[in-house]
């Protein structure tokens, strides 16, 4: 598939994001991670769809980050991976993308990588200003339809996905989840003691 052709199927794939977010739009005002209502409002708790000892092997993947250099599932060989679909107008995911940046911080020199790809349709530059004015000390890259399907993130978002140092899939989160929740799983995958 050509870039041409991604670049043109991406909105497709952005507004299902925004269907499954619940809005007609990208409206911060009714975008939330779960069909009916934003997770970690109203008392609506994040699903956790997946925590497997004998998890399959993550699915490879190469997206572009925004500075246009390439990444892939590769790049991060023998750390652990938090893998986070996001978007900007989506409350949920930027209630937990300083989170991530405090777990990045604190864990990146015992071997965690954070990615976050990114479904905005209004395009890297939109992206690209949240970053720099956020400071995201993370990675984000772009989406393709290529790591949408291989990933399945089709229900909402945030979906993020923790990969362990052997390459496994070891959890998958749709909605937001609080930083503790995957503080305790990088430390266990990172075999740091607990707090």
């Amino acid at each position: 598939m050509t870039s041409q052709t991604v670049t043109r199927l991406l909105p497709a794939a952005t507004l299902i994001f925004a269907f499954a977010c619940g809005s007609s739009g990208p409206s911060p005002k009714t975008a939330s991670a779960q069909p009916e209502e934003s997770a970690g409002q109203a008392g609506v708790q994040a699903t956790t769809v997946a925590q497997n000892t004998d998890a399959a092997k993550a699915p490879e993947f190469k997206v572009q980050k925004l500075d246009g250099s390439p990444v892939t599932l590769a790049d991060y060989a023998g750390k652990v991976v938090i893998v986070d679909f996001w978007a900007t107008w989506c409350p949920p995911c930027l209630k937990g993308i300083p989170e991530f940046g405090e777990l990045y911080n604190a864990y990146k020199d015992q071997g965690l990588a954070i990615l976050g790809i990114s479904v905005d349709r209004a395009g890297s530059g939109v992206v690209q200003k949240f970053v720099e004015k956020n400071k995201v000390p993370y990675d984000i890259a772009m989406a393709t339809m290529e790591v949408v399907d291989a990933y399945e993130v089709f229900t909402g978002i945030p979906t993020t996905f923790v990969i362990d140092r052997q390459g496994k899939l070891v959890d998958k989160v749709i909605g937001y989840q609080p930083k503790s929740y995957f503080e305790n799983k990088v430390k266990e995958l990172l075999a740091l003691p607990p707090a």
